[in-house]
């Protein structure tokens, strides 16, 4: 089985991408002669920081016709009329080219409003928009209704939703209705620049002595 795994936005900023950096060692090492993870990101920045940590990964890009025929086949009429004509080019396509079988979406989900046949996973690290809808943060710039569109639209589709808590679990369970046996749980674990930062004091101290 080939598991695409997607980062989207940028690896270095916050602590929500540290955990995506986390997860990115973690699947490299689970790899195995019949489970292979083949990553993708849609930023050369981020394709700079997995091979920093020995991780090989692809850049999405599209030509402007082609973003342009995603957008289309958003819309199950305009899709149709494109199939008739040929204009066939969807997201799955491109990943057919590698052959992935399921794709995992690391954090945020943008980009699976795009697929029309492939299976994929996704997941919430938070809510905040709806457990705290009184921050500006989430109601300036149409931010909520950006992240319910997403939510409503994918959540649903997805084979399986990976949350950071039972709590977390249970919000899914209650905001989306979402079976919970499609949910499961990955915990919060610290950026790996912390172990780094650890092993360097501990020889710091030896020296010391």
């Amino acid at each position: 089985m080939n598991i695409g795994v997607i980062f989207e936005g940028n690896l270095t900023s916050g602590g929500g991408f540290q955990q995506i950096v986390n997860m990115a060692l973690l699947l490299d090492k689970k790899k195995s002669s019949n489970r292979k993870f083949i990553f993708f990101t849609t930023n050369e920045q981020n394709q700079n920081d997995l091979l920093n940590l020995g991780i090989e990964g692809n850049i999405i890009k599209f030509s402007i016709v082609q973003k342009l025929i995603l957008f289309l086949r958003k819309q199950n009429r305009i899709r149709k009329v494109l199939d008739k004509i040929g204009l066939v080019y969807s997201l799955d396509r491109y990943f057919d080219q590698f052959r992935i079988d399921l794709i995992y979406f690391t954090g945020g989900a943008g980009m699976a409003l795009k697929l029309e046949y492939k299976n994929f996973i996704c997941t919430v690290w938070d809510l905040c928009h709806r457990d705290h809808p009184e921050f500006p943060e989430v109601r300036e710039n149409g931010e909520f209704e950006a992240r319910e569109i997403v939510f409503q639209k994918v959540l649903p589709k997805a084979v399986a939703v990976i949350a950071d808590s039972e709590t977390g679990k249970k919000n899914l369970v209650k905001y989306y209705n979402l079976s919970p046996e499609r949910i499961f749980i990955i915990p919060f674990s610290p950026s790996v620049t912390i172990n780094q930062t650890d092993e360097k004091l501990k020889d710091d101290e030896i020296n010391i002595k």
